[in-house]
Order: structure tokens, then sequence, then C-alpha cells
């Protein structure tokens, strides 16, 4: 049944039609009590009546209750108004997985990322017993923040009877639990196991398959198991495989043997638990066994600070930085030479970021007479390309997935789309952005860090304050696992690394040096007060440096208040800039102008 605009169920008043599914309809609404727009699922006036159809409404209301977790949607309510029965659920824009697939194969790094939260959501509900039994792209949705959300636990949406016809996407999936009801299909076909496709009981290696179907067609734009009709689908399940010389030679043999893993047919030989995905993304996710494409053709950059800025392509040696073994890697290097008008301004703070797969930056761009802007610059490319909105910033962070930029101006955090857009006030009183997997951003002030929604909101302090020691450089760690800090007295030389676990408190120093930076190789990279950047493998968990650091580049720009002009990019690329940076002294000076150093060694704010 179709409710108008305007109708109120109880304290919730329909704002618009969003979808519709098997079992009913959902629509956007705004709940008055709490003032907040929502997710209302309507049960269909065709089920209402069906004590089955009902209960599985009922169970899913529950079910989705008991599961509290960022990448899963959360529920909030249930009701029967006028004989209306409901479902309110978090409303989560962005789009859904099915529609970023559509647009073509997503980037390596970037469908490791979305697969690694689809991962934490899949075990925080088998850790609280609960099977999904319909994971696939519709279900999936990826916040503009890069947040991914899983939909639908619990199996909501019921399948149409088979041979109707429809999309594959959308196959219909019937009510009742095939652990109770022999020969009742659940699931959606191009997603099914072969048990489930049997009408079997299913487990949680069900929803294992249907993850490896999802990564797959992530990876190459395709289904794993296709065909015209639900039978012919069906049919590849049970019989065929998928086409493994689609997936992109760059994934990582790890993923590649992962994604083969969920996919056995025998689920005996399946992988038997998504913790083991968990681990295995983890472990990938340096993308140690991906290899750079071939550098551009060497190019030049001259920026105002400094002499110069390399682009160092890390991959090639990811692995034998972790074994230890001193042996020779392939590691392109070059420079990139602005175009005129184009250069990086000597503005406080890092003046550079790198997207997650290293193909292009944002950087701080000197204008005459305009002051500071945004500039945006793939690698290939001979010019860069302006960010309307972004005069005077500052700072520049990218979000997770590179969509968008934060930055600051005037001491306020915004955030930008990096394809254009309305810039967005964060908050209006911070520091340098650091924005995390969570879609939270984190900032130090003072001698406190702090976080705050990247949507907006009251921030709350994260990190115990430390007395007479600054917090700056924020950089946060994958899977909301803590973050890096620099804790900052006087010189660069006194400056020392520390980390914050994820619930935040005080600050534990691990190294001496500036501006550690997390990459996906598994290591931190770190720059010392002379300008060495060095690398030292990381263990997450612990928060732990595990081995030797080894240098990675010399001459790196160190200003006074230790700011490193560098960045990582989450594929393992770097970009940094050469010189000697901002270098302060405390000077005497006469009423005539001339200045006198109190002390040559007293550098530093």
């Amino acid at each position: 049944m179709s409710i108008a605009t305007g109708t109120r169920l109880d304290t919730y008043q329909i704002l618009a039609r969003l979808g519709a599914g098997g079992m009913g309809e959902v629509y956007r609404a705004h709940d008055s009590k709490l003032n907040r727009d929502v997710a209302l699922k309507i049960l269909s006036e065709a089920f209402a009546g069906d004590a089955n159809r009902l209960a599985r409404f009922e169970r899913e209301a529950k079910a989705l209750a008991a599961l509290n977790h960022p990448n899963i949607a959360h529920v909030y309510d249930s009701g029967t108004s006028a004989g209306t029965s409901y479902l309110v659920m978090e409303l989560v824009d962005g789009d859904d997985l099915s529609a970023l697939i559509a647009r073509g194969p997503q980037p390596v790094a970037e469908a490791v990322r979305i697969a690694g939260q689809i991962v934490n959501a899949l075990e925080a509900a088998h850790d609280a017993g609960i099977v999904h039994r319909d994971l696939k792209p519709a279900n999936i949705r990826v916040r503009p923040d890069g947040t991914v959300k899983v939909l639908d636990f619990g199996l909501a949406k019921a399948l149409q009877p088979f041979g109707q016809s429809g999309n594959l996407a959308d196959s219909p999936t019937i009510t009742l639990p095939a652990a109770t009801v022999p020969g009742v299909i659940l699931g959606t076909a191009a997603y099914m196991s072969p048990e489930q496709a049997r009408g079997k009981p299913v487990d949680r290696r069900t929803d294992i398959w249907a993850f490896g179907a999802v990564f797959y067609e992530m990876l190459t734009g395709r289904r794993a198991f296709g065909g015209e009709d639900v039978t012919e689908v069906l049919g590849a399940v049970m019989r065929g495989e998928p086409d493994w010389q689609a997936l992109p030679p760059e994934v990582p043999p790890a993923i590649r043997a992962l994604i083969q893993g969920c996919l056995q047919k025998d689920r005996a030989q399946r992988v038997a638990d998504i913790s083991t995905a968990r681990f295995i993304i983890g472990a990938a996710s340096s993308l140690a066994d991906v290899r750079p494409a071939a550098p551009s053709p060497a190019r030049r950059w001259s920026p105002a600070l400094a002499a110069g800025a390399v682009l160092v392509a890390l991959l090639g040696g990811a692995s034998l930085w972790l074994s230890g073994r001193a042996v020779p890697v392939a590691i392109a290097r070059y420079t990139v030479t602005p175009g005129e008008g184009q250069e990086m301004a000597q503005a406080a703070g890092v003046n550079v970021a790198l997207s997650p797969d290293g193909a292009w930056m944002v950087y701080v761009g000197s204008t005459p007479g305009r002051g500071t802007r945004l500039l945006r610059r793939h690698l290939d490319d001979l010019d860069a390309i302006a960010l309307p909105g972004s005069d005077g910033a500052t700072a520049p962070a990218l979000s997770p997935d590179g969509r968008s930029v934060a930055f600051l101006v005037d001491g306020a955090i915004r955030t930008l789309p990096v394809e254009g857009g309305t810039p967005f006030t964060v908050v209006s009183a911070g520091g340098a952005p650091a924005w995390s997997d969570d879609g939270m951003i984190y900032y130090g002030r003072g001698n406190v860090t702090y976080r705050v929604s990247a949507q907006g909101g009251e921030p709350s302090a994260f990190t115990t304050p430390a007395p007479n020691l600054l917090q700056r450089q924020i950089d946060t760690l994958p899977g909301g696992r803590g973050l890096l800090l620099t804790l900052i007295e006087g010189t660069p030389a006194r400056a020392r690394i520390a980390v914050v676990g994820p619930q935040g408190g005080p600050a534990r120093v691990i190294l001496a040096g500036t501006q550690a930076r997390y990459a996906a190789t598994g290591h931190i990279v770190y720059a010392t007060a002379n300008g060495t950047l060095l690398a030292a493998p990381f263990d997450v968990g612990r928060l732990e440096v595990t081995g030797p650091k080894v240098a990675v580049a010399q001459g790196v720009a160190v200003e006074s208040d230790a700011t490193t002009h560098f960045a990582v990019s989450r594929s393992g690329s770097l970009v940094y800039a050469t010189g000697a940076g901002f270098v302060s002294e405390l000077v005497w000076v006469t009423r005539s102008g001339m200045a006198t150093p109190v002390d040559p060694s007293w550098t530093g704010e």
C-alpha cells in the first residue's frame, strides 16, 4: 500500500517514498519527537494478515535492535498505527553499492576498504548470533563520508514467487526460515549460497559466500554468477565457477585466495568464520603484493617553500620492509612541476594530501592578491585545478574514500567535495584535521585532541590533556584502532610521536620524531628534526613498533613548529617537499631595526 506524503503514523510524518521490497515500502519520514529524519519500513497490506510474514517483520525488528555497530544501519523503533505495522530505521544517505558498481569496477584499494567495513558488520552480527541471509550490493550503502552501512539484517525483504519477472538484483526471497521449513529458499538468487539455493539450513557461511560474491563484483564490475533468469543464475551457483581471469591483475594474491575461499561450493571447504576475512584484509590492505603502474614521464615541481617535491612509490618494498631483508626493490621516484601560478603556498600546517590510491593530490596553492586556495592535481596531468570554495584554505586532509577534503579556514574546519560543491563548516574553532574511516574528524587544539562528526555536531575531547605539550599532527589508524599524534615542546628535536587507543585517554610515547603517518604497508612513516623520513613496521592491534626503522628519504622540509611537508596514501605512495622549511629564531631587535640572535641554537616557536 502506498502512503500519501504528510500522513502521520504516531510521531512519524511521511516525507517521501524511497523504494519498495517484497515485504512492503520504505519511506523517508520525520520523527517529530526526536526531530530527526528516519527510514520507515511499512509492512504491506497483502502481508498484514499473514501471521508468518508478520512474525518475520517482528523478528527483524528484534534482531536489528540487538545490533549496535557503526557499519550496521540501526533500528530505532517499531509499532502499529491504524492497522499499519512499521519499522523505524536509521536513514542512511549516499549510494548503495550496486549503484557504485554500475559505474564500473572499484579501484582495488577502495574495494578492499569497503570490504573491510562489510566484514566488520558481519562479524558483529555473527557474534550476536544473527545471520544476514540476504547480503547483496543493494543492501550495502556507502555514505558520502565513506562509511559503509549494511542494511536489512534478518532478511527483511520477502522474495516474489519464482517465475515472476524482475531484476535479478532484486530477486524474490521467500519469507519462512529455511532452518525450519525444508525446501524453502532464502536470499537473492545472484548471491545465494548453494545450500541456500537448495533450501537447506543456513548458517554464517551463507553470509561468507555472499560476501565473496559481493567482493568479486566490486573488483570486476560483473556478477560472480550470472544468467538471464533465476533458473540460470541458480544453475551457475550450483555448477558454475566465476571467471577468475576477470579479477584485475593488481589484486593481491591474498585477496584473490580469500574470494575463492568464500565461494567454495562445499561449505565444509569454505572460509568458516568471517574473522578470517578480517585478518586477511587487514594484512593484505598493505597491498604489498600490488605492483605500481609505470610512473608518468618525469616532471619538475618547484614549490615556493622548497627546491622540489618527489613522489615515491613504496609498494614494491613493503614486504621486504616487513621481513627486514636487505633486498633491492624497484622504487619509482619522480618530480612534478606545477603550472604557472600553481605553486605550493607558504602556509601553516601540512600543505599537501594524497588520494587513497596515490593517483592525485590536493595541495595549498598561493594566488597573488587572493591568498591561499586548494588545488587538485592528477600526477599524470600538466596542470592543477582549483577547488571552488577553498579560498583561504590550509592543512588539507582527504576523506577515506577520496571524495571530499577537509581543511582549515580562519580556524574553522570545513569540508568540500573534490568534484565541486558547497563548503560545509564542521566546527568553527578547530585545528589541522584528520579524517577517520568511521566518519569522525580529529584535530589538536592546545594540549588536547578533539573529535567531531564530519557531518557536524558538538566536539568532544578524545585525549587526556598533556601539560606543556601541544598535541598536533594527528593521523587516524584504520578500523577505528586509535590515533597517532605528535607531542610538541619547543623545537622539532624535542618532538615525540605518541599513540592513543580506540577509547581515547592519555597519549603514550613510542618514538622520538614528528608527524607519524600510517601507511597501508603496515608501517608508520615519520620525520626527524633534520628532515629524514623513516619507516618502521607497526602493529595497529598492539599500537607498537615491531621492528627496525628504515630511512626512506632525506632533506624533507621541517618547520620550526615540527610540521613536516609530506603525505602518505593508503596505497603506500609518498609525496614530500624538500628544503629547509620555515625556521624561526629568537632575536634581539634594536630601535634602529638591527636584529641579533639571542642564541643560534634557539630555533622554534
